[in-house]
């Protein structure tokens, strides 16, 4: 397990470390090399967790996906907290390093391979969201005014829109989170009602 949380330790390094170095000089002028200096690791242990540095890029949609995974801590929410709780968790990673994120975000709009990775992870999180009203609904904790699938694809999409809005309008973090949080809390009080117990 120690062994397990170091790897992803030294991943999650690489990754940053890739990233804070791609929005200082640009992707194409940073080679593997760079980043494993400054990382402090050899080449062979760069290609163990990434196979070329654009493959960098895709790790950004993994970590998204591992903040929000787990979700059995907060049960005790009702199921609007807990989503507005799962926005949360996804929107704290653009807190921590914004910047670089404004630039992982960018430029995963240029390249159809990262396209198409962080598609896989938005439908993972669509199923969570979809999952977690079905729940929901069979333990007659609440009703849903419209299809349960066009619920998540509206909050994914208001939630998209935000942080496109966030890379290109200089907000602040808080700013970003606010303004999920409250986008978030508009559409769940329209979609869900809450059953009388």
């Amino acid at each position: 397990m120690l062994r397990e949380t170091r790897k992803k330790e030294l991943k999650e390094k690489v990754f940053y470390e890739a990233i804070r170095l791609f929005s200082e000089k640009g992707i194409d002028e940073v080679s593997v090399s760079e980043i494993t200096i400054a990382c402090g690791i050899a080449k062979g242990t760069f290609y163990n967790y990434f196979p070329t540095k654009e493959s960098v890029l895709l790790y950004f949609g993994q970590l998204q996906m591992e903040r929000i995974t787990c979700i059995q801590e907060f049960l005790h929410m009702d199921v609007k907290q807990k989503i507005i709780e799962l926005f949360t968790r996804l929107t704290t990673i653009y807190g921590e390093y914004p910047k670089l994120l404004k630039f992982a975000v960018a430029e995963m709009f240029k390249s159809s391979e990262i396209i198409d990775d962080e598609m896989n992870a938005i439908q993972q999180f669509k199923d969570l969201l979809i999952n977690l009203l079905k729940e929901e609904i069979e333990r007659e904790q609440v009703r849903v005014h419209g299809e349960l699938e066009d619920i998540a694809s509206i909050l994914l999409g208001t939630y998209f829109t935000s942080v496109m809005m966030w890379v290109y309008d200089e907000q602040s973090e808080t700013a970003l989170l606010q303004s999920i949080n409250r986008r978030t809390s508009m559409l769940l009080e329209q979609f869900i009602i809450k059953m009388e117990g």
